[in-house]
């Protein structure tokens, strides 16, 4: 089709592993590990606490980086997971999918169309990683733990005496983190 650009043009997902972004200019995408039961429940990629937290780092990103991060919204990224099975204890008795889930060819083939027109991506988690590595992606790479707040709680202290200053506190601490892991891989 004359005039889309290659990430307009994939298959939507039965599952909340995919989301296009609504700023289809935005070539930075946000790559999680798996979708989850918030997920589940949303029929989106981050839901719940994780959405969350990724909209205030993406004010805080925008501001650090406007040629990787234009936006500030979450909404205009486009968000996808490593894997589009979704996992979480009650359902699969683990949050993640295995290696070999991740690393299955045809998983592989659609992270590749996925980040097949990005400039950049943002690999949060792991799996995440493994997903883009496998994929043999070149281009601006960010990595970070995933911004779960039990993984915020465990990865960032903060000495904030309110909950809300803690959990804003450790989302800086994980955006600085984000911003100093950027490189390009080849």
């Amino acid at each position: 089709m004359m005039g889309k650009k290659p990430h307009e043009m994939i298959e939507p997902s039965p599952f909340p592993a995919y989301r296009q972004g609504d700023d289809l200019n935005i070539k930075t995408i946000i790559l999680l590990s798996a979708p989850g039961r918030e997920e589940e429940k949303a029929a989106r990629p981050a839901a719940g606490e994780t959405g969350k937290t990724l909209q205030i780092a993406l004010a805080k990103l925008h501001a650090i980086d406007d040629c990787n991060f234009p936006s500030s919204r979450l909404d205009d990224y486009t968000i996808a997971n490593a894997i589009e099975s979704i996992h979480y204890k009650n359902k699969t008795g683990r949050t993640e999918a295995t290696n070999s889930e991740i690393c299955d060819s045809t998983n592989i083939e659609r992270i590749k169309r996925i980040l097949s027109s990005c400039k950049a991506v943002v690999s949060l988690g792991d799996k995440a990683f493994l997903a883009i590595k496998t994929a043999k992606y070149q281009g601006i790479i960010f990595t970070a733990k995933h911004p779960s707040l039990q993984s915020l709680n465990s990865n960032y202290a903060s000495k904030e005496s309110s909950s809300i200053e803690r959990r804003k506190d450790r989302i800086n601490q994980w955006v600085n983190d984000l911003i100093k892991s950027k490189k390009k891989l080849e």
